[in-house]
């Protein structure tokens, strides 16, 4: 699982995240020191705006993914494409009238990444120095709310994003006769390219007259940080 958090500007509020599910994967090698693989999986988001307002997003993946090592140098690439099933629902009070807004509608995004890295072993530690730049695409299709006065639509938009980190994986494991403990870490340096904030064309729905939201702006640069643990136990001990 994961959990985000962004801050609310003067424009738009803040918001909290959780996304769980499971991921599976299959991968054989090709040729020399190279791997192919293939993955699958469902994963759920859910978002908490405040002010009475969330969306929660069932999420359907599928993607493939390759490396290809040349001594210690390692290339990887993959791409996956994601289908969305989303919900939101909002609160609206003006005046003596409140409504609740809700909408349900599919959006679709498709990733590519690039990536090399360059392993140092020693007996205590594994580290891997990497360079990462990853194209991110989404479109959502008609967006149609229900509820009152309020209520919005909007047309299939598209938003694009690129993003380029450099960091260090880290890895190591103890094991005993029954059990192997794999402690796994990441800390990167992550670099957005391009417009910050992502704009949405709205519309009342009894009027054609468009206007713009923006969402929180995301940073222009930001910390990675990742921690794993893998515990293996042998039922031969």
């Amino acid at each position: 699982g994961s959990w985000g958090h962004a801050s609310g500007n003067d424009n738009a509020t803040g918001y909290q995240t959780s996304t769980y599910g499971v991921l599976l994967g299959l991968d054989s090698e090709l040729f020399d020191d190279g791997r192919l693989g293939m993955m699958t999986g469902y994963t759920r988001t859910s978002l908490d705006g405040g002010y009475q307002s969330d969306a929660h997003s069932d999420n359907y993946h599928l993607g493939l993914y390759g490396d290809k090592r040349f001594g210690a140098l390692a290339l990887r690439a993959g791409g996956t494409y994601t289908w969305h099933r989303i919900d939101t629902s909002r609160s609206v009070n003006y005046g003596a009238q409140s409504d609740r807004e809700k909408a349900k509608y599919n959006a679709r995004t498709g990733q590519l990444f690039i990536e090399s890295g360059y392993d140092w072993t020693s007996d205590a530690v594994n580290l891997e120095p990497f360079a990462n730049l990853a194209y991110t695409h989404y479109r959502n299709e008609e967006i149609n709310e229900q509820g009152g006065a309020a209520a919005l639509r909007g047309d299939k938009q598209s938003q694009s994003a690129t993003a380029s980190t450099l960091g260090l994986r880290a890895d190591t494991e103890w094991q005993t006769d029954s059990v192997a403990i794999a402690l796994r870490g990441e800390l990167g340096w992550q670099h957005q390219y391009g417009k910050l904030e992502r704009k949405t064309q709205l519309m009342f729905k009894r009027t054609d007259a468009a206007f713009d939201v923006n969402s929180v702006p995301v940073s222009r640069d930001g910390a990675i940080l990742k921690a794993g643990v893998d515990v293996s136990i042998n039922k031969n001990a």
